[in-house]
């Protein structure tokens, strides 16, 4: 369950809640940097980074697909991930973060945050295993 809460993390779009206008405006424009695709293929990446992971599938890839879909386009949903964002990140915090969004290396470090960590992982076991030889 640890696993599939850090994937939807590292794939949902994260969105931020505040009392404060401003910083609401703030964390909207975070959400509009993370939104790079449309939601159906949010939750294809989710699903398809769920399988990768081995963590089996309880239901149809499909169902899922439409399951999740439906979920990260809830008002819902993103209302809980607001209440996260605001409470780690300050509005300064959140323009920075949406500047960044928009900036095509960090977009490009974004998309590649998976692979990189699984090719990371595969050198640290080639170092670990030549430590026990």
């Amino acid at each position: 369950m640890n696993k599939l809460i850090l994937i939807m993390c590292l794939f949902l779009p994260q969105v931020a809640f505040s009392e404060n206008a401003s910083h609401r405006d703030a964390a909207q424009r975070v959400i509009e940097g993370f939104e790079n695709k449309p939601v159906e293929q949010r939750a294809m990446d989710l699903v398809n980074a769920i399988e990768k992971m081995g963590m089996g599938m309880p239901k149809e890839k499909k169902e899922l697909v439409s399951i999740f879909t439906e979920m990260l386009g809830s008002d819902a949903f993103k209302a809980d991930m607001q209440n996260i964002y605001m409470a780690n990140f300050t509005e300064v915090e959140l323009v920075r973060i949406s500047e960044l969004l928009n900036d095509p290396v960090f977009q490009k470090f974004i998309g590649s945050r998976m692979k990189v960590y699984a090719d990371s992982q595969q050198v640290m076991s080639k170092y670990i295993q030549k430590a026990f030889e």
